[in-house]
């Protein structure tokens, strides 16, 4: 069966609480639903338990559904600073089953966005393709355009699969980095070992995506480990200057 993929994006913009964050959470929507329609030809519709596909585009309503969901401590209490949590499901086409699930995290103090999109690449019925079968090109695209959705300052943005990143954290638990990751362009290029490909990206010309060979992350992950803990190595020094 094949493997399910992910995109993750952490970004540390603060926005307006709390039509700042739905305006940021329906961006992110928007670009994710235009890759799709770019490579499979149809766009994303969302929807979920608390809100239908209208609800989901209308900022005052979504503005509302975050601003419930704030995190409460064990009596009811907004906890302040804490931000809201949820999840959404996106549909290709008239699909009966949902292609993609996000979950998210808005207006926290500690981080004011971050998102997992789960591509369900392993049952079909659902629409989407194991990762290798996406062009390189296309997969940077979908990770630049959504990271800055989220606005300009963006901490962390990958592509990755669970096997990879457990994989990853057996020999770094903290490590962030993913099959694809967007660093800085300033980044060593010398020091990437071979297996990196550095594709560059025209909406974000002070980043530039690091990628692994994508038929090895899908087929055998744990080839690829060293090398992309070493591209990680560099990312860090790049950003430490």
């Amino acid at each position: 069966m094949a493997e399910d993929w992910l995109l993750t994006i952490w970004s540390d913009d603060r926005t307006d609480l709390w039509h700042g964050e739905a305006r940021r959470l329906r961006a992110t929507l928007n670009a994710i639903s235009a890759g799709v329609r770019a490579h499979y030809g149809e766009p994303l519709t969302w929807r979920s338990e608390d809100l239908d596909a209208d609800g989901w585009r209308d900022l005052d309503r979504l503005a509302a559904l975050l601003d419930g969901d704030q995190l409460r401590d064990d009596v009811g209490t907004i906890m302040k600073g804490g931000g809201a949590n949820g999840t959404v499901q996106g549909y290709l086409g008239d699909r009966l089953q949902n292609m993609t699930n996000m979950q998210y995290g808005a207006g926290s103090d500690q981080t004011p966005f971050h998102c997992t999109v789960h591509f369900y690449a392993g049952e079909p019925e659902r629409g989407a393709r194991p990762l290798n079968e996406h062009p390189a090109a296309w997969l940077v695209q979908l990770l630049a355009e959504t990271a800055q959705a989220t606005g300009d300052n963006v901490s962390l943005a990958r592509i990755h699969t669970n096997r990879l990143s457990r994989l990853l954290r057996r020999v770094r638990p903290l490590s962030t980095i993913g099959a694809m990751t967007l660093a800085p362009a300033t980044v060593d290029t010398a020091a990437l070992p071979a297996s990196i490909t550095v594709y560059p990206c025209p909406s974000l010309p002070d980043r530039v995506v690091l990628a692994a060979n994508l038929t090895q992350v899908t087929s055998d992950p744990e080839s690829v480990v060293a090398d992309l803990i070493a591209a990680e190595d560099a990312i860090n020094q790049s950003v430490r200057g």
